[in-house]
C-alpha cells in the first residue's frame, strides 16, 4: 500500500519492511513507540487516514468496511481497525 510507505517516510522511518505482509495489524500502547511493530503501525494508520480522508473528500461512499477495504486495496490486517472507523465515523456511509 503507498499510503502506508508514505506513512512511513511522513512519520520519519525511512527504513525496510519491519514485518511480513501476514502479519495480524495491533494498537501499540504509547510505552511501546520504538519497537519495530509500533512504526509499522503508524503508517498503516496513517496510510489508512490519508485514503479515508481523500475518499470523503471525493464524495465516495460504501456500505460496510468490506467494500471500503476492497475499492482502496486496504490490507486484510487492517479489517478491525477499518471497522473500527466505520463505527465512529459515518461519512462514507449511505
Amino acid at each position: 500500500m503507498a499510503a502506508h510507505e508514505l506513512g512511513q517516510y511522513i512519520n520519519g522511518d525511512k527504513r525496510v519492511m519491519y514485518y511480513a505482509h501476514d502479519y495480524d495489524w495491533q494498537e501499540h500502547d504509547a510505552f511501546n513507540r520504538n519497537d519495530d511493530a509500533f512504526k509499522e503501525d503508524q503508517a498503516d494508520l496513517y496510510g489508512l487516514n490519508l485514503i479515508w480522508d481523500y475518499a470523503s473528500s471525493q464524495g465516495y461512499t460504501c456500505e460496510d468496511p468490506g467494500e471500503f477495504m476492497l475499492h482502496f486495496g486496504i490490507p486484510e490486517r487492517l479489517k478491525k481497525v477499518v471497522a473500527k472507523k466505520f463505527k465512529s465515523n459515518n461519512d462514507l456511509l449511505f
